[in-house]
């Protein structure tokens, strides 16, 4: 799509999709308003409309980022968009099970151990 097109148009949606690939490597695929592009297009949009996608909350609209910084819950809700923006809450949550499941296993070996039983190697 040309640039003049784009700016004719109100809204321009970019799509971005993730794929997962073996070994922890992702692929990528963006979409402008529904047509396949490249990430060097949309990085060219972003410059053009001044977005700083590297920042998430820069994509928020000015009214979603207002009400968003207003709220009275606090900062937990802030910090939780933050941790799923950076994906730390994916993070955080396979630290929490492997917590759980140290707890577990040590729970267990107390057990075996107050039975007297030796360790199997």
């Amino acid at each position: 799509q040309t640039q003049a097109r784009l700016e004719e148009e109100r809204n321009v949606t970019v799509t971005s999709e993730l794929t997962r690939l073996a070994g922890n490597k992702t692929s990528s695929r963006y979409k402008i308003n529904g047509v396949a592009a490249t990430r060097k297009q949309v990085a060219a949009l972003a410059e053009h409309f001044n977005l700083q996608v590297e920042n998430p909350c820069a994509v928020l609209t000015q009214a979603v980022h207002a009400n968003f910084l207003r709220e009275t819950s606090g900062g937990k809700r802030r910090y939780d968009f933050f941790l799923a923006a950076c994906n730390a809450d994916v993070v955080r949550d396979r630290l929490l099970s492997a917590r759980d499941e140290y707890k577990g296993i040590a729970t267990s070996l107390e057990k075996h151990e107050e039975r007297g039983a030796p360790l199997a190697d």
